[in-house]
């Protein structure tokens, strides 16, 4: 099986038109300015580096909603 990057994975699934429209939040442990670029050429809602979210499993998934309500504003 061939193991694909984030990045790879972004762009074959936004190859398909019916995918097109379905929201990403990418979380990564790449800090990279070119990944983060590339992330967004994608069409992303947001790009979170694992390193800085919260270790507590259930903290995160509240940071996580919290960031999305306030970017659906």
């Amino acid at each position: 099986m061939t193991v694909m990057n984030g990045i790879e994975f972004l762009s074959k699934l936004r190859e398909d038109p019916k995918n097109k429209k379905i929201i990403i939040l990418v979380m990564t442990t790449s800090d990279d300015v070119k990944d983060k670029q590339d992330a967004y050429n994608y069409n992303i809602m947001g790009y979170i580096i694992k390193g800085e979210v919260i270790d507590d499993v259930p903290e995160s998934i509240l940071m996580i909603k919290a960031y999305m309500k306030l970017i659906q504003e």
